[in-house]
């Protein structure tokens, strides 16, 4: 397939997929935290830089923020100002809910949040290695670190820094994997179907074996396809959660592809914490 061609097709498949977190969040709330597009030549693997300043009026009223999986990765780097530290973490996919501190306001936190697949552009790393893991990017790649930590000591603004950083970024891109058509696919096809194809269904239409299959995932995203799947169903149900102010559960999951209540409170409780008549009553 020519090369854009390949693009078109990513960039056709992100469309398709936003991902969203629970509402009432520490960081959303603040009214400080920001998301930005990311320019020309990186929409097929980054979904958006965001940037989150240090505050020193006790912005945060509780001590933890609860992230769901969104089958998405994280590169972060936090800098306190006044003593110069910069620390870079890399936040692997995860398939359960997982809490992070929210009480230290003193890093000025920058993002970038990875479409599934994504890292592998930047960095000749398996997924599998960060799965449900926080990494030091220093352990990872120091010369990365190191790059982005300049971007923020030289940036003047939040402006110039998101510029820099995408900057630094587009050098680093290189070519996928031998397997990059067929997974590119098969993103097409979960998010079209919202997450609801079997990965025997996935193995037919691209004449790859379930095997393989799981093999590709594994290396890309660090999951298998079916909790990838499962996650992508999660991650619609909860967007129309969101979005709806009196959302009747039954229809919601019959419409995202849960064949009863009972399956549908199951996987939610298992990917968010929370059972779904809790979450609506804890966003009203």
């Amino acid at each position: 397939m020519p090369i854009e061609q390949k693009f078109a097709a990513a960039a056709a498949s992100n469309a398709l997929f936003t991902p969203v977190q629970t509402r009432s969040s520490v960081f959303h709330s603040s009214g400080s935290y920001r998301e930005w597009r990311p320019g020309p030549g990186l929409r097929d693997w980054v979904c958006c830089y965001w940037y989150l300043p240090a505050c020193t009026e006790g912005r945060v009223a509780v001590e933890r923020e609860r992230m769901v999986p969104d089958g998405c990765m994280d590169l972060i780097v936090q800098l306190d100002r006044a003593s110069g530290q910069i620390l870079g973490f890399l936040v692997g996919t995860v398939d359960h809910p997982v809490f992070v501190p929210a009480e230290d306001t003193r890093w000025d936190r920058l993002g970038i949040r990875l479409y599934p697949g994504g890292l592998q552009r930047f960095l000749k790393e398996p997924g599998y290695l960060f799965t449900n893991r926080i990494c030091r990017l220093a352990d990872i790649n120091k010369t990365l670190e190191a790059e982005l930590a300049d971007c923020m000591l030289s940036a003047s603004s939040v402006e110039q820094l998101i510029s820099a950083v995408h900057r630094c970024l587009l050098a680093r891109v290189h070519g996928g994997s031998c397997w990059e058509d067929t997974f590119r696919n098969i993103l097409h096809h979960l998010f079209l179907a919202k997450g609801n194809l079997t990965v025997h269904e996935l193995s037919r239409r691209e004449c790859v074996s379930g095997k393989q299959l799981g093999r590709i995932f594994l290396e890309r995203t660090g999951l298998s396809t079916k909790a990838f799947a499962q996650i992508i169903r999660f991650q619609h149900v909860l967007r129309h959660l969101n979005l709806e102010a009196n959302p009747a559960l039954i229809q919601a999951a019959l419409q995202h592809g849960y064949y009863d209540q009972a399956h549908f409170i199951h996987e939610f409780a298992g990917f968010s914490g929370l059972l779904p008549s809790d979450y609506v009553k804890r966003s009203e």
